[in-house]
């Protein structure tokens, strides 16, 4: 078992991976899926790639950046004008045949979304969404945009996840509304908390893990200071995961009862590549695979294979283009079987 190239590759970056109705949805910079054009988004079978009408475009260097499935519709955010050809800016929807848009849209790129009471919410770098103010975070509640209070005070939003009942986001923030905070909050539906004393460092992504929240930060070293990449949150108070500190996280994921975390080149202890598996009995890191050899923004379980897209590439060194899978090298199942020889004389 290693991370195998698929037949056909993107053309440039991959930043997201989920799955809708019934395929993996690749989403990114590239503009070529395999043989197929598709603009910055493209869907994958299992065999071939398929283009999701004429894909996101517009813009300075457009991309996609993060997808997610809600009410059987596909949601996409990242820095873009027009989806197909509907202008809608920095976010869209596909309901399986054509894209819709929101309005005017964000005033910068959007970097994370999620579902909440049945309303839709967004994070990034924006101040202004549908001609409103609104700083870094916004909701939609299926005709307008709305604020949440004076928003975010700080640089941009980049992960958020439904835990215990209430949106989380993390970031790189002081204070959300009037309430401070440390690069994390919670928003109950109606007001703002704070996480505790939060987290002392910008963090880019959130999880479940064992009924506790789990925040993963892309960085190392802050100030000369190191700190430790995964915190777990159990309601109440943060607490310690792991012990080991080089652990930049971009991604997590479960798959057959483990947790995955992928990130940047030196992901773990060393030997490290980009990709582990946490191991809850030893309470240790290990690597998956030979590991690829750039940094690994998504990660998405596939006909029960583990797939993950990024920056890595052949011309660096690797044996992938932007997206691989776990699995058997020779894209089948190995057969093992025995021989019996016979030596004879000439």
């Amino acid at each position: 078992m290693d991370w195998v190239s698929l037949p056909d590759e993107v053309n440039d970056l991959v930043n997201s991976l989920t799955l809708y109705n019934g395929k993996m949805i690749a989403g990114g910079h590239f503009t070529n899926a395999g043989s197929t054009n598709a603009n910055k988004i493209a869907a994958w079978d299992g065999t071939n790639w398929s283009s999701l009408g004429n894909g996101l475009s517009g813009g300075f260097n457009p991309y996609v950046y993060k997808t997610m499935v809600f009410n059987n519709e596909l949601y996409t955010v990242g820095n873009f004008d027009s989806a197909g050809t509907v202008a809608t800016k920095d976010i869209a929807k596909w309901n399986g045949s054509a894209w819709f848009g929101f309005g005017s849209g964000s005033n910068a790129a959007i970097y994370s979304i999620s579902a909440f009471n049945n309303e839709i919410y967004v994070g990034g770098t924006f101040d202004t969404i549908g001609g409103i103010p609104a700083k870094h975070i916004a909701k939609w509640n299926g005709l307008n945009w709305q604020a949440l209070g004076s928003g975010v005070q700080g640089n941009n939003v980049n992960d958020m996840y439904v835990f215990q009942n209430e949106l989380y986001i993390i970031g790189v923030f002081d204070s959300v509304g009037n309430v401070p905070c440390n690069n994390v909050a919670r928003w109950n539906g109606i007001a703002w908390n704070n996480a505790s004393s939060g987290i002392d460092y910008g963090s880019s992504a959130l999880t479940i893990e064992n009924n506790k929240l789990l925040a993963g930060s892309q960085g190392t070293l802050i100030s000369s200071t190191f700190y430790q990449q995964i915190k777990q949150w159990d309601g109440n108070n943060w607490i310690s995961f792991s012990q080991q500190q080089m652990i930049p996280v971009r991604a997590f994921i479960n798959f057959n009862s483990s947790l995955y975390c992928s990130g940047g080149t030196g992901t773990g202890p060393i030997g490290g590549s980009n990709v582990m598996v946490w191991d809850s009995t030893l309470a240790t890191w290990t690597v998956v695979g030979t590991g690829v050899n750039n940094y690994i923004q998504g990660l998405c379980v596939f006909n029960n294979e583990l797939y993950c897209g990024g920056y890595f590439k052949k011309s660096t060194g690797g044996y992938h283009n932007y997206i691989a899978r776990y699995g058997n090298i020779s894209g089948i199942n190995e057969v093992k079987e025995s021989y019996i020889f016979t030596i004879k004389p000439n």
